[in-house]
């Protein structure tokens, strides 16, 4: 039976961040949204959503917890709030006694959460379990390593989090930094140099090896009594650049066994409900999993789910709302893929060819990787194509920023010196979560 009309269906689904699979999964159900987010974003112009533009909660948790009460209140029936990023995670998890009051908000205990979201305790926490994750350094102990163990990853304590006000504007620094390479000791005297301020926010982790098709996720959605209702394993088979970043085209999979051991544990463990995802990464030295990110809310790839026969926002939704039927989720046992396809093409095919950090693919080998029982196309929705229309209008303002540096890059190369050595600044790994 679908939400449209089930008991349910009255009651709405409040969206804190900008996910599109969240919201076009649930409206495909009959499930109205209403998105939160403090500027428009593309999730904001689904036609299975009604936008509300709130306070940024990184920065104005106060007030933007108490934009969603008063929301909340409005509407009335005790909305289901739905955090899609790791600031409203947090703020959620923070207030979530006073939220219950109004709404019922998908989150695990604050303590779980904030560990969780502690990217350097949450990686010792896990250790001290079994579970492989990456060493970690001090400063004082990195500038120690011998050459053999670089290139190493610095990495914020907390990169997006709630609170209020910045007066350090950390927010944007945390960004600019996530994932930033260091090659050598060379580099890593620059790095220490140019970011002095800011060391006391960051920490040096081992750089697992590999590109980013040896990634493997697991989502999972926890109930209230601690089972496990869904649970899917997702192979990174490329990511927005060769290494790292989100994902441009995964894959369902069949969930390798030691991973599922670890994160099934991690949630007992913590006690955990609610959505969660864990990122693991086959290390290319030994092919062992390490454990390198987790996720205390619905992640960017969830709407892979929905083919798998998990559509992880509904289940969310009805198992809260109390209208949940088990006997509904019926895993698909077929190959099911996953793609920015437009994205992945301009990747694959043009800036592959421009000098880009990307994959590269022959056009014939493109069309090859899109083979799949189900496929599942962020940019195109039978039923949204006002999405469509905006996210093919920012690749093309993409496509076009990145012809205009190739050609300013061209017309400066004579003039530059064609034996530097170095760049001026560290590699940075970036992307969006």
């Amino acid at each position: 039976m679908s939400a449209e009309n089930s008991p349910e269906a009255k009651r709405k689904v409040i969206v804190l961040g900008n996910n599109l699979s969240v919201v076009q999964d649930l409206g495909g159900e009959g499930v109205r949204c209403v998105v939160l987010n403090h500027h428009r974003a593309i999730a904001t112009y689904s036609r299975y959503a009604t936008y509300a533009q709130c306070p940024d909660p990184s920065t104005m948790e106060d007030r933007a917890i108490d934009f969603l009460y008063d929301l909340c209140q409005k509407e009335g029936d005790l909305p289901v709030v739905l955090p899609v990023t790791d600031q409203w995670s947090m703020a959620v998890a923070r207030h979530a006694s006073r939220l219950r009051e109004v709404s019922i908000p998908c989150t695990a205990e604050w303590e779980a959460v904030e560990l969780m979201l502690h990217k350097d305790r949450f990686s010792q926490w896990a250790r001290e379990r079994g579970i492989k994750t990456p060493r970690t350094w001090t400063q004082e102990e990195v500038l120690r390593l011998p050459p053999e163990e670089y290139p190493v990853v610095v990495k914020p304590r907390l990169h997006r989090w709630s609170g209020n006000g910045d007066p350090q504007h950390l927010h944007a620094d945390m960004i600019r930094l996530r994932n930033t390479i260091i090659a050598d000791r060379w580099e890593l005297e620059r790095f220490l140099k140019k970011e002095s301020r800011l060391m006391e926010h960051m920490f040096f982790q081992e750089y697992v090896r590999g590109g980013s098709d040896r990634i493997y996720n697991i989502g999972m959605y926890i109930d209230r009594s601690h089972q496990v209702l869904a649970s899917l394993a997702g192979h990174k088979v490329r990511g927005c650049m060769t290494n790292h970043g989100d994902t441009n085209l995964g894959e369902n999979v069949t969930a390798p066994a030691s991973i599922k051991d670890m994160a099934e544990r991690m949630v007992r463990e913590l006690g955990y409900v609610g959505v969660v995802e864990f990122e693991f990464k086959k290390d290319a030295r030994n092919d062992e999993f390490v454990l390198i990110e987790v996720n205390p809310h619905l992640w960017a790839w969830c709407g892979m789910g929905l083919p798998c026969g998990m559509n992880f926002p509904l289940i969310a939704y009805q198992d809260l709302a109390g209208t949940l039927d088990p006997a509904s989720i019926v895993p698909f046992q077929g190959k099911v893929r996953f793609a920015r396809i437009v994205f992945d093409l301009l990747n694959c095919i043009v800036y592959s060819r421009m000098g880009a950090d990307t994959p590269k693919r022959s056009l014939r080998e493109w069309v090859g990787d899109m083979k799949a029982d189900r496929f599942v196309c962020r940019e195109f929705h039978r039923n949204d194509w006002l999405v469509s229309v905006l996210l093919l209008d920012e690749a093309f303002r993409a496509l076009v920023k990145r012809a205009l540096a190739a050609v300013r890059r061209m017309v400066q190369r004579p003039f530059q010196r064609v034996d530097a050595k170095c760049p001026e600044s560290p590699s940075s790994q970036s992307g969006n979560d």
